[in-house]
């Protein structure tokens, strides 16, 4: 019966090893996998928000409540409809828009009073990254003339 019991503890301190060196290496392995370094940490696409600015000859601001273009009056839109306009008053005074609301190809009407309205064009790209997708400005034609691949479009008056 000793011998029995002996035999017993024996497996059973066995199987308590082969436990406990199981439990580690699934821990290890599941660690090592949560640390994989992707190359993705520093991935940060574009901001989908663009610019517009209208500003003076000197590059003096046009827009706001005490300007001369009210954001507040002015619409962006095709046929397919409005595309919303944020107005930010810091320091960049500019109309922001989202690139995910305006479609490729397409010619935008930039309202800016009653009388004024500016065409605007882009031509954007779905870019597939290992890290993760974002639309990219290729390039802006700004009543027709390109202006470049632009995130701020930028209306001299």
């Amino acid at each position: 019966m000793k011998v029995k019991l002996m035999l017993v503890f024996k497996f059973l301190n066995m199987m308590k090893n082969y436990f406990t060196i199981t439990v580690c290496s699934f821990l290890i392995l599941l660690n090592s996998c949560g640390n994989k370094n992707t190359g993705c940490e520093q991935f940060s696409p574009p901001d989908p928000l663009l610019d517009i600015v209208v500003v003076d000859a000197e590059g003096n601001s046009l827009l706001g409540d005490n300007g001369i273009y009210k954001p507040s009056n002015m619409v962006f839109e095709n046929e397919n409809g409005k595309v919303e306009l944020k107005y930010d008053n810091g320091t960049s005074k500019s109309l922001k828009f989202n690139i995910d609301d305006v479609n490729s190809g397409q010619d935008y009407s930039l309202k800016l009073n009653d009388q004024e309205t500016e065409t605007i064009n882009m031509t954007i790209e779905k870019l597939d990254e290992k890290c993760g997708s974002y639309l990219n400005v290729i390039s802006v034609k700004l009543n027709g003339k390109d202006i470049g691949g632009v995130r701020k479009i930028k209306i001299t008056k």
